[in-house]
């Protein structure tokens, strides 16, 4: 469901690798976690960037449109509701 959602929320740009990139895991712990794997030659993380901005090497701004938040909200929502409904 996170991985989706990131997936539709993510700005695409010429190729769509970045939104195609998502994936999660979860640890023996019990951590559930949300990665991005595109662009592995990049020393920064695209998903991140287009998410908070960034600087430019000719010394211009790209400002974020903050898209990771907003998406991942309702998958917190719904598993929080899960997870309330499995211990009643």
């Amino acid at each position: 469901m996170g991985v989706q959602a990131l997936k539709a929320a993510t700005p695409v740009g010429e190729t769509g690798q970045t939104a195609n990139g998502w994936e999660s895991e979860i640890t023996r712990q019990g951590e559930l976690s949300f990665y991005n794997t595109a662009h592995p030659d990049e020393s920064v993380n695209i998903a991140k960037i287009k998410d908070i901005g960034h600087g430019t090497g000719t010394g211009g701004y790209v400002p974020g449109k903050r898209y990771i938040k907003p998406a991942m909200q309702p998958v917190w929502k719904a598993l929080d509701k899960r997870i309330e409904e499995e211990l009643r």
